[in-house]
Order: C-alpha cells, then sequence, then structure tokens
C-alpha cells in the first residue's frame, strides 16, 4: 500500500510538473511575442524620428501638436509593453519557483525508491549465495542416495546368504536327525561288519574330506550375521542422512520459492520505476511515454506522446520511433538511458554524441536535462562526447570541459594537444 502511494504521488508531481512546463513554454512565447512588438514600435519611433528629421531638414515648420500626440501615443504604447513585459517576467519566475518547489518535494520518493533499489541489490546478493547452498545440498543429496543405494545392494546379497545358510542349516540338522535315527537303529540291531579297520578309517577319513570340499568357499553363520548387523547399521546412518538431507532440501525449496517471489516483485518494481523515470525526464520537454517490457518473451515497446504546441487535437502517439524525427529520437534515447542508468549501479556514466542530430533547442534540452540528473547523483562520475560547441553547456565547479583543438585539413598526424576550459 505504501509503495502503490509513493507511486501515484510521484505521477501527481510528474503531472503538475508538465502543467507548469507548458505554461513556462506559453509564457516565453508570449514574451517572445511582447519582445517582437517592442522592437517594432522602436522601429516606429526610428521611423518617426528620420521623417522630423527630414522634415526640419527641407525646413517645413513641423505641426508641433501632430508631433507631441504622435510621441505621447508611442510612449504610451511603450509604457504598456514594458509592464506587460514585467507581468509575463513575474510570471516565469513564480512558474520557475513552483518547478522547484515540486522538485524538492519529489526528491524524497526519489530517494526512497533508490534505498529500495539498494536493499533489491542486497536481496540479489542473498539470492545468489542460496543458489550456492541449494547446489551444495543437491549434491550432497545425490552422494547420499548413491550410498544409500550401494547399501541397498549389501543389504540385499547379505539376506540372499543368510537365507541360503539358513536353509543349507536346516538340511543338514535333517540329514543330522535322520543318521541319528538310523544309528540308533544299527545301534539296535548290530551287523555284523566284515571289513577291516582300517577301510573303515579310509571310508571315514573319505566322509571327512567329502565334508570339508563341501564346506570350502561358504561362510560360517558366525560371519554372516556380523556381516548382516554392519549392513543394517549403515542402512540405518544412511536414512537418517537421507531424512536430514530431505530436510534441508525441503527449506532450501521454500526459500527458493521465497527468493522467486522475491525477485518477481523487484522486476516488477523496477519496471514501474523505468517506466516512471523515461516519462519524467520526456516532460522536460512537453513530451510523455511509456515502456512495455515483456520480461517472458525479451521485448521492448516504447510509446511516446508528442506535444503538438499545447494543444491536445495535435499531440500523436507514436509507437515506433523510426517515425520520429533525428532530434526527438536523440532526445527519447537520452531520456531512455537515463531512466535505465538508475537501476544500474555503476561509478561511471558516459554518452558519445547523444547531440549529432539535434537542433539547437533539442540539444539545450538535453544537456541541461544531462546535467541536472549527474549532479543529482553527486556518488558517479558522467562523461559527455559531444562534437558541437560546448559554450551552451552551464559552468559550475563540478563541470569541467576538455576542448580538443579543430583538426587542420592538411595535417598527416593527430595533434592530441587539448585546450581546458
Amino acid at each position: 500500500m505504501e509503495r502503490n502511494r509513493i507511486e501515484e504521488e510521484l505521477r501527481r508531481k510528474d503531472l503538475e510538473q508538465r502543467e507548469l512546463q507548458k505554461r513556462k513554454k506559453a509564457i516565453s512565447d508570449e514574451f517572445q511575442q511582447k519582445k517582437y512588438q517592442m522592437m517594432g514600435i522602436d522601429d516606429i519611433i526610428n521611423q518617426r524620428d528620420r521623417e522630423l528629421n527630414r522634415t526640419i531638414s527641407q525646413k517645413k515648420p513641423p505641426n508641433q501638436t501632430d508631433i507631441d500626440a504622435q510621441l505621447q501615443e508611442l510612449t504610451d504604447a511603450l509604457e504598456k509593453q514594458n509592464s506587460e513585459m514585467e507581468s509575463l517576467e513575474e510570471g516565469i519566475r513564480t512558474d520557475e519557483e513552483q518547478i522547484e518547489k515540486l522538485r524538492s518535494e519529489k526528491r524524497p520518493f526519489v530517494d526512497q525508491i533508490n534505498e529500495e533499489a539498494e536493499q533489491r541489490q542486497s536481496a540479489e546478493q542473498k539470492s545468489i549465495q542460496l543458489d550456492r547452498e541449494v547446489q551444495q545440498t543437491q549434491k550432497r543429496y545425490l552422494d547420499a542416495q548413491d550410498r544409500l543405494g550401494k547399501c541397498g545392494d549389501l543389504t540385499r546379497d547379505a539376506l540372499a546368504k543368510r537365507s541360503h545358510l539358513q536353509s543349507f542349516k536346516a538340511k543338514c540338522e535333517r540329514e543330522l536327525a535322520e543318521i541319528t535315527e538310523k544309528a540308533k537303529e544299527v545301534e539296535e540291531e548290530r551287523q555284523e561288519v566284515h571289513e577291516t579297520p582300517n577301510k573303515i578309517d579310509a571310508k571315514i577319513l573319505s566322509i571327512e574330506r567329502s565334508i570339508a570340499k563341501q564346506r570350502e568357499g561358504h561362510k560360517s553363520p558366525e560371519e554372516i550375521e556380523r556381516q548382516y548387523q554392519e549392513s543394517k547399521a549403515n542402512l540405518e546412518t544412511t536414512k537418517q542422512i537421507l531424512c536430514n538431507v530431505l530436510e534441508d532440501h525441503r527449506k532450501l525449496n521454500e526459500g527458493f520459492k521465497a527468493r522467486v517471489k522475491l525477485f518477481l516483485e523487484i522486476r516488477r518494481s523496477i519496471s514501474l520505476q523505468t517506466t516512471l523515470l523515461f516519462n519524467h525526464y520526456l516532460t522536460s520537454k512537453g513530451h510523455s511515454g511509456s515502456l512495455m517490457l515483456d520480461h517472458d518473451n525479451s521485448t521492448l515497446e516504447i510509446a511516446i506522446t508528442l506535444d503538438g504546441n499545447n494543444s491536445r487535437s495535435e499531440q500523436r502517439v507514436v509507437s515506433d520511433t523510426r517515425s520520429l524525427s533525428g532530434g526527438e529520437r536523440s532526445f527519447s534515447t537520452v531520456a531512455l538511458l537515463l531512466a535505465l542508468w538508475q537501476n544500474i549501479d555503476s561509478p561511471f556514466r558516459a554518452m558519445d554524441e547523444f547531440d549529432v542530430f539535434m537542433d539547437a533547442v533539442n540539444r539545450k534540452v538535453s544537456i541541461k536535462l544531462l546535467i541536472d540528473v549527474a549532479r543529482e547523483q553527486g556518488a558517479k562520475q558522467f562523461i559527455f562526447i559531444t562534437p558541437h560547441d560546448p559554450s551552451v553547456i552551464g559552468q559550475g565547479p563540478d563541470v569541467r570541459i576538455h576542448r580538443l583543438r579543430d583538426p587542420e585539413r592538411a595535417q598527416s598526424t593527430l595533434d592530441l594537444g587539448r585546450t581546458n576550459q
């Protein structure tokens, strides 16, 4: 709500300033017209003086009454014109005071917008740091998944071996039970043995070797149980790591969504601020304009309303800058660059040959606008390069002019000497 109020206040101040600019221009035109009328009255007085001198030279008695009446008429007209010019000058001074007052009232809002731009830059830096943390967490998450998969494979192998050994153990127990039963039967019904003890010992040794051979390549149940417990402990540890990583991923995802929302808000604020500043700079010449930024398609559309001598019926809206004159297009480019510069943090600002296609009026307004903006941003250095005469640039302690010597037509090398003003 506070930002909407500030934006609405800026629009209202720009509208008031534009109206004052129009009024000042109308008064200036009327003042110029009165000045031409004064020049006409001076011509009439000079003509009457010449006629009077001619009459005197011809020794014709002049009519003193007519001369006095004409002089009185001219004196009255001259005093009337002087009075009207003083009134117009007073009106111009009043409008200039109102314009300066509006600029003073608008300065706090511009400072607040600049402060929001600094906060936006800080938020972007935090967003970059969080993006790095997200990438590191994602890497740890992928590593944990790989470890979890390996532990799962080991666990499955251990379970399969354990199942196989349990089956083998049960089979051995069944065979042992059968042998025991048979032994009991043999013990109950003793049979006469016809083989010698050596042959019986050889058979027993052969059977023991066969059993040992079958047991080769198989781990003992105790070893399998130990590996199973180790795999189970690794699985629990990996599950805990995975839970921690998933929790970090959830928090970072929420933070990422919040940063995306903040980024969209900042982008909308920058677009609106750039449009308002573009319109504000155009009003210094009586025009207005708007910018339509399509971030999804990466396009920019410019609409400029040209002021037709303060007549609403003569105003025209231009959406294709190629239809503008050279001076109008150059001035619009200056206004667009100044609006974009407000959202670019750089200690140096440079503009080369911006007034090549401008007439005297557009060039004077553009230079005044550039110097005013440069003085508002005192912490930055502005460099303007122009091939035209720099005498129209106002002097000041913060303005320094470096003028190169004019080249000679017949010279074969460049003279890099310069003169400072």
